[in-house]
């Protein structure tokens, strides 16, 4: 089983990033678009590749992801 960490309410991805090198994908999830963008950015300069980051409200996007991902999340 490949772990997959989900981080909600993500905002710059710290968190998230932090723990990147320990999961096979790491999937954030924030409502605020600058947010976001410096999450992509922090992504980018540490050369995490396995991050994907969603502006989106979490309410919002993560009963779709959940039915519809092609991952399993193991990590909240």
């Amino acid at each position: 089983l490949q772990t997959t960490l989900l981080d909600l309410y993500c905002g710059c991805g710290v968190l998230g990033i932090s723990l990147s090198s320990k999961v096979h994908k790491l999937i954030g999830i924030d409502f605020y678009d600058q947010a976001i963008n410096e999450a992509n950015r922090n992504a980018k300069m540490n050369n995490i590749m396995n991050a994907e980051f969603i502006n989106d409200r979490v309410e919002k996007a993560l009963p779709n992801l959940l039915l519809n991902s092609e991952y399993k999340f193991t990590v909240i």
